[in-house]
């Protein structure tokens, strides 16, 4: 979604909604649905835009335990402050600045909040995998504690 920032400078209201609905594309997640919200661009002065909102999204992960793919709701919010300049924008730039006279990539940021917002363990709910030698068997320097931790009848 571009919005030409000249028309939110020169907007009546220092406020500016709107609504998003839009499938994102990723590399390695999946999404189901489209990422849906709204946000207000607010002209906080001439040379910064405030962007805030609320969004949902549904996407197929990998469980990092498993392998198995499964579903994860996401809900995340928007808050950014971008400059205005007057010139063009600079590769090192771009994520905090747009130019008076191009476009705001509204799509490209709440990607990137979107990214921010998933966990950095994606697991699916899945059991451990476990052997049974190496659950039965207590690093020494741990055994005090658990022989605190037995119950009476000698389980733990």
């Amino acid at each position: 979604m571009d919005i030409p920032v000249v028309s939110i400078l020169q907007a009546t209201e220092k406020t500016t909604r709107y609504s998003f609905q839009e499938t994102i594309v990723f590399d390695d997640e999946k999404l189901l649905d489209p990422v849906v919200g709204e946000f207000e661009i607010t002209r906080a002065s001439n040379q910064i835009l405030q962007v805030k909102g609320l969004f949902k999204a549904r996407l197929q992960l990998a469980c990092d335990r498993c392998g198995e793919p499964f579903e994860l709701p996401v809900e995340f919010d928007v808050d950014e402050g971008l400059e205005v300049i007057d010139g063009p924008v600079t590769s090192e730039e771009v994520n905090e600045t747009v130019s008076a006279t191009g476009n705001f990539d509204a799509t490209d940021l709440i990607r990137q909040n979107l990214l921010l917002a998933l966990p950095t363990r994606r697991l699916c709910g899945c059991e451990p995998l476990t052997n049974q030698a190496d659950a039965d068997s207590v690093d020494p320097r741990w055994a005090a504690l658990r022989s605190i931790h037995q119950e009476p009848n000698g389980k733990h």
